[in-house]
């Protein structure tokens, strides 16, 4: 009987393996660490970042608005606050940020919070991602409804009634699994390729094997996207 063939032949290169990943992961904290202590001394910071969500909230007879921004120019997702009413959802935004100096080294990996002033509000540039995401929002009628393809094909965030929605069905951790927007874009584009791909196959190489061709392809897309 054939046995299953070990990952690790020997404890030895088991614990080298983990070594080498431990010093990979030390490295890698170790530069975000120097992007965290260079950013937090600096009283301001002006970024343009995209508005993900945005949501009302009100305290002592106050209402503002909570937006989850990303600044591709600092790698960095965050919450800030303002006054303003305005629907900023799907908008560039350029920001001053004043860094907290308290901020601690875990809150800068995750998703902190940073007080902010718009300095003026922009649209989006057209990308192709952007163009995709318009194109199925003109599929739908119902907001909601697009918000969740959107986000099962290009891992939008969800609209906030969608989301309470999926949480009380008990399926929230499906549509927010990492890279299970992933796997439902693989196999729509496996089945697009197949067909074209399979006649071109036939005729010109048949002795290669089409499923690894693809699958090669299909990894392709998915690593520009």
């Amino acid at each position: 009987m054939l046995e299953k063939p070990k990952l690790f032949l020997t404890a030895k290169e088991f614990w080298l393996t983990m070594a080498l990943l431990s010093v990979l992961i030390l490295v890698r904290l170790g530069f975000l660490y120097e992007e965290y202590s260079t950013f937090k001394i600096k009283p301001f910071y002006y970024t343009h970042v995209e508005v993900l969500k945005q949501y009302q909230k009100s305290k002592d007879n106050k209402n503002y608005t909570i937006l989850r921004v990303h600044s591709s120019a600092l790698n960095l997702d965050f919450f800030t606050r303002t006054y303003s009413q305005k629907n900023l959802l799907n908008k560039q935004v350029r920001l001053k940020l004043f860094p907290n100096e308290s901020m601690k080294f875990f809150e800068y990996l995750g998703t902190s919070f940073i007080n902010s002033r718009i300095n003026r509000v922009e649209e989006k540039p057209l990308t192709f991602k952007f163009s995709l995401l318009a194109f199925i929002d003109r599929q739908h009628d119902d907001s909601i409804i697009s918000s969740f393809y959107q986000a099962i094909f290009f891992a939008t965030p969800l609209q906030k009634e969608l989301r309470e929605q999926v949480s009380k069905l008990g399926v929230s951790h499906l549509i927010a699994l990492s890279g299970f927007h992933l796997a439902i874009l693989s196999g729509v584009l496996f089945f697009l390729i197949r067909p074209f791909y399979g006649a071109v196959q036939q005729r010109y190489f048949p002795y290669r094997f089409d499923l690894i061709d693809i699958g090669l392809m299909v990894l392709a897309v998915l690593g520009v996207y």
